[in-house]
């Protein structure tokens, strides 16, 4: 994507993909500091959503190479732990929560079953 975004002349946002790449080529590092210098004090945000949740252990070398700067190695981390920490409330409920929808799933079955039984009755009444 930042090979393409290069040859279009996005040279700023084809850092951004670079940044996410081993790339050493000279033109690949300037597109990078482009795009760092333009979004300096959020460029994590910038970087794809996906992106943001990858513990920042496993991130190629150009970005490990970000991280010798402390600046930035803050950001990235406390940006990191937010993601992580948005992902895990959306995905799970506390304890109370699963509680109450238990207690709603067995009220409806047996509502369920209670109408069941009583259609059965009226039809056997019906019919013998």
């Amino acid at each position: 994507m930042g090979r393409y975004l290069f040859k279009l002349g996005d040279i700023m946002e084809s850092g951004k993909y670079f940044l996410l790449t081993d790339s050493e080529e000279k033109e690949h590092l300037e597109a990078i500091n482009l795009f760092i210098n333009r979004h300096y004090s959020d460029f994590f945000y910038h970087l794809p959503r996906k992106f943001r949740v990858v513990n920042p252990k496993e991130y190629p070398k150009n970005l490990k190479n970000l991280l010798n700067n402390k600046y930035f190695y803050h950001q990235i981390l406390s940006a990191w732990k937010k993601e992580l920490k948005k992902r895990d409330n959306k995905y799970s409920l506390n304890k109370k929560d699963n509680f109450k929808n238990n207690v709603i799933l067995a009220i409806i079955l047996i509502i369920f079953l209670v109408g069941l039984i009583t259609i059965v009755e009226f039809l056997l009444s019906i019919f013998f």
